[in-house]
């Protein structure tokens, strides 16, 4: 796993053998915690023909969807893989600083 790019303090986009990983920072109030989701067939094309501005939106929408509120009904809820590969994903960061 590598970092292919990232907008600091906001989100990495990790390089896997599975796919890509987008590792939102997330923040409500004084809760942060970070999300992070394996991109979809059409998230990675949209990706390929908008670039990182595509990134940024996306990003907005996990973080503004409170995928982890209590009641949250976030699309990205059930997507969630922070917890499977938390350990690889914090490494990948970690070695790109």
């Amino acid at each position: 796993m590598r970092v292919r790019e990232h907008k600091p303090s906001a989100w990495f986009l990790l390089e896997t053998d599975q796919g890509l990983i987008l590792d939102v920072n997330c923040s409500h109030t004084v809760f942060d915690y970070s999300f992070a989701i394996v991109l979809n067939a059409a998230e990675r094309e949209r990706y390929a023909e908008e670039g990182t501005p595509y990134l940024d939106r996306l990003a907005e929408s996990i973080a503004g969807s409170a995928p982890i509120a209590k009641g949250s009904k976030s699309i990205f809820k059930a997507r969630k893989v922070s917890e499977q590969c938390s350990e690889q994903v914090d490494a990948a960061i970690f070695h790109h600083r």
